[in-house]
């Protein structure tokens, strides 16, 4: 009788321990899941991922004539060497890197610029706008288009205090000259990755903008294409080498930004525009690809990953360069070109 007793005791105690550890784990589940559909959830309507510009700042008479300086720099939201690495810098290390870069801008002296990787209110470059705070300094107008808007981005993934958290990043193009129109082009995203993985990913876009330079419009692509999955970044450069052909019917277009291709790899995606002899790329040598001139890392090039082109037919090239003067601000070097219409 006691055995049958002490039996229906433990029973009913693995019964209660199995509900609570039930409970439990759909505790777990639920606010895993209410966090993530948070965390993925937008932080401004979508309506104002894309805006145009105007600088509150007055700036110097541009140039008016066929002469035009042009570069691309991933700006690495002014994070330097410590991009995507486990570490935190402090404000002022990005206050340091916010008057560095405009002392570096300011001497490159650009007619027109595109930007990837630039924070708009950010939690990890201390919610500071770069884009507004670089045009209203040193550019009459902007285009800005969000690429990443998320409330809570757990990367790095350890230690937590590390992490991203709110992001409102992407690319801007900034010029000297009035900006008639942009329109962005959300690019193809990586399918091979799990849902959870893609939710929270930026998006990889071609920004077109529309310059209203005095002696013709000019269309610039300004393109962030997809960093680790080959496939779908050879897909996505596709699709931008028929947009520029496209769009080169009826204007003159500059394609430049960071591609994430280097030539040195075999196969590079980033063959189908060098091996098109209608374009010319910028501080490039097509006959001699192992001596390219690399973007990546900063402290190291061993990669090129940026770059300018444009129909040989529109421009010609006076001069172009990968600079070094700006340091180790971003972990990117820029790609800067001196054009002429023809």
């Amino acid at each position: 009788m006691q055995s049958r007793n002490t039996n229906k005791k433990q029973r009913s105690l693995g019964l209660k321990v199995l509900i609570l550890t039930s409970l439990l784990v759909i505790f777990i589940i639920i606010a895993f899941l209410g966090f993530f559909f948070w965390a993925k959830s937008s932080t401004i309507e979508q309506s104002e991922y894309n805006t145009l510009y105007q600088a509150s700042g007055m700036h110097g008479e541009t140039q008016t004539d066929s002469v035009l300086v042009v570069a691309t720099y991933n700006i690495g939201y002014l994070s330097g060497m410590t991009n995507n690495l486990p570490v935190r810098p402090t404000r002022d290390f990005y206050l340091n890197n916010e008057k560095r870069v405009i002392q570096a801008l300011s001497e490159l002296d650009a007619d027109i610029i595109g930007f990837q990787e630039i924070d708009f209110d950010s939690r990890r470059s201390y919610y500071t706008n770069q884009a507004t705070m670089i045009c209203d300094s040193l550019f009459a107008y902007g285009a800005f288009a969000v690429n990443w808007d998320k409330r809570y981005v757990p990367f790095p993934f350890l230690p937590f205090k590390v992490h991203f958290g709110k992001m409102l990043s992407g690319q801007a193009v900034m010029s000297k000259y009035s900006i008639a129109n942009q329109q962005v082009h959300q690019l193809e995203r990586v399918q091979s990755k799990p849902y959870f993985y893609r939710a929270i990913y930026l998006d990889r876009l071609a920004q077109v903008v529309t310059i209203n330079h005095p002696v013709k419009p000019i269309v610039v692509i300004n393109l962030h294409a997809e960093a680790f999955d080959a496939q779908t970044r050879s897909r996505q450069l596709d699709v931008v080498y028929k947009l520029f052909w496209e769009l080169e019917k009826d204007f003159a277009v500059i394609l430049l930004g960071d591609f994430n291709s280097d030539p040195k790899v075999a196969d590079a995606e980033i063959n189908i525009f060098l091996n098109d002899n209608r374009l010319v790329a910028c501080a490039f040598d097509t006959n001699n690809v192992m001596s390219a001139h690399n973007t990546f890392p900063f402290d190291n090039p061993n990669e090129r990953l940026d770059y300018i082109f444009f129909n040989s037919q529109r421009f010609e090239l006076i001069d172009s360069r990968i600079t070094t003067e700006f340091g180790d601000i971003s972990d990117h070097l820029p790609c800067v070109a001196t054009l002429k219409f023809k």
